[in-house]
């Protein structure tokens, strides 16, 4: 199995990337995940980390089903012929954009938890909702709804 590159329509590499993964393939688009607050919610975004590319996975180059993707434009190519990118290539780049979280089940709904570093280090506050890197809670004593992002600020179970 081979992994190649593809130049995507803009903004649409996710796109591409869930369209590869219908077809049966691998696919691989680095983002990461970012809070933003909107209208006074907190909302959860994907930013791509490499704008314009999607990865796919392929046992040979079948033109035709990787022209079926109305999101792409072109293969990515390497002397006139399709650049073929190593398994190695492909991991380093997910284990240095898009590192797994460390806290995938540590906090649980309901959970008092104690801040230890940022803001509001030495408060505690009750776990609303976790998801990957990012715990929102709520500070019991001035009743504010807040999300932590656990790749920058320390917390630990109460």
């Amino acid at each position: 199995m081979n992994w190649y590159a593809i130049y995507t329509k803009p903004k649409s590499e996710l796109k591409a990337k869930a369209f590869f993964e219908q077809q049966g393939l691998d696919s691989f688009v680095p983002f990461k995940k970012t809070v933003e607050k909107k209208a006074k919610k907190l909302v959860c975004k994907q930013k791509v980390l490499i704008s314009g590319l999607a990865f796919f996975k392929m046992e040979e180059l079948n033109f035709e089903m990787v022209n079926q993707n109305p999101f792409t434009k072109s293969i990515v190519r390497s002397l006139g012929k399709p650049a073929l990118i190593s398994e190695q290539e492909i991991n380093a780049m997910k284990n240095y954009l898009c590192p797994k979280s460390t806290h995938s089940d540590a906090y649980q709904h309901g959970e008092l938890i104690a801040i230890e570093s940022g803001i509001f280090a030495g408060s505690k506050a009750e776990v609303v909702e976790h998801r990957g890197d990012f715990v929102w809670v709520t500070l019991k004593s001035i009743g504010l709804k807040m999300c932590i992002n656990l790749a920058s600020n320390k917390v630990e179970v109460a």
